[in-house]
């Protein structure tokens, strides 16, 4: 079983995330991250999941979510995974980030069109943009 953490989960992005994750059988969401819900349960937000989800939102402590999670999704806006992300944390657990920090591997096209400084370009060259059809080989070896 895979234990998945969601930052962002009450976002648009992540709710569609979180209702594909339910589906799977090999998934288990142990963290739905969400900072404007903090305490309150999860299918207060998304009233078609009170029959699906009991937990109740997370703050966004990637430090504890990374002891928890073998994989984090990050479903927000550009800059936040990037100013979260280190090399103990790395070291921890895989991150997928819906947003753009590590997708454009040019650091100043990134700044130019986010209009924000990049905090962590030293991982972009390690980061692969997980469209199989694009980049399958580089995806299964980041297994």
């Amino acid at each position: 079983m895979i234990r998945a953490g969601i930052i962002g989960s009450t976002g648009y992005a992540g709710g569609e995330l979180t209702r594909l994750l339910l589906q799977r059988e090999d998934v288990e969401i142990v963290w739905y991250g969400s900072r404007s819900y903090i305490d309150k349960p999860y299918a207060s937000v998304y009233q078609n999941m009170f029959r699906l989800v009991e937990n109740v939102c997370k703050d966004d402590n990637i430090d504890e979510l990374a002891e928890e999670a073998d994989v984090i999704f990050t479903a927000t806006p550009q800059g936040l995974c990037a100013s979260l992300v280190n090399e103990e944390i790395l070291s921890k657990t895989k991150i997928i980030d819906l947003s753009a920090d590590f997708r454009i591997k040019d650091v100043n096209i990134y700044e130019q069109w986010y209009k924000i400084g990049h905090p962590t370009p030293q991982f972009i060259p390690e980061a692969v943009y997980g469209l199989p059809e694009i980049n399958r080989e580089a995806v299964k070896a980041r297994g």
